[in-house]
């Protein structure tokens, strides 16, 4: 009889285990692959109504999504956007600049935007993020305030005047 060599049955054995094992862990490994986030969205609207010389009324609402983050940028004088972004239309440059100088807020928000200057141009703008702070969403208004005679105007009420005064006189 012919003798039993173990010790090489037992490599061979091995060998074929980790050969085995690592094939195992690259299929595992490739089957694993990162499973994207879902694509969130946001549709913000932004309304500037009333616009007086010195005062406007602003609204800004989600119609759709639901954004992580939502930050405001102030009424900002346009030729200073303009400065820090090379144009309005610059979505991307404009974004960044809402970003680093916008102010976090809740929506709906509804503010009347007092102490404006008359006869000036102004830029106010929202951007909404997803939860790893990926802009979703952005709107920008661009703005002028009434000259400083609209003013006086409306505080004078009815442009046609008192009327007749001897017809308001109680007899």
């Amino acid at each position: 009889m012919g003798k039993i060599n173990y010790k090489y049955n037992y490599m061979k054995h091995l060998k074929l285990l980790v050969f085995l094992a690592a094939a195992l862990s690259v299929m595992m490994v490739s089957s694993c692959k990162k499973q994207s986030e879902p694509t969130v969205s946001a549709e913000l609207s932004v309304e500037i109504t009333d616009i007086k010389a010195v005062s406007a009324r602003l609204s800004i609402t989600c119609e759709k999504g639901n954004p992580t983050l939502v930050r405001y940028l102030a009424p900002t004088l346009k030729s200073d956007v303009i400065a820090a972004t090379g144009s309005v239309e610059n979505k991307t440059a404009v974004e960044t600049f809402i970003t680093r100088n916008g102010n976090a807020i809740a929506l709906p928000y509804n503010v009347l935007l007092k102490d404006l200057m008359p006869e000036t141009e102004y830029v106010v703008g929202v951007a909404a993020f997803d939860s790893s702070m990926k802009v979703i969403a952005s709107e920008v208004k661009v703005f002028t305030t009434l000259d400083l005679n609209s003013m006086f105007d409306e505080s004078l009420g009815d442009p046609s005047g008192a009327g007749d005064l001897t017809e308001n006189i109680i007899k």
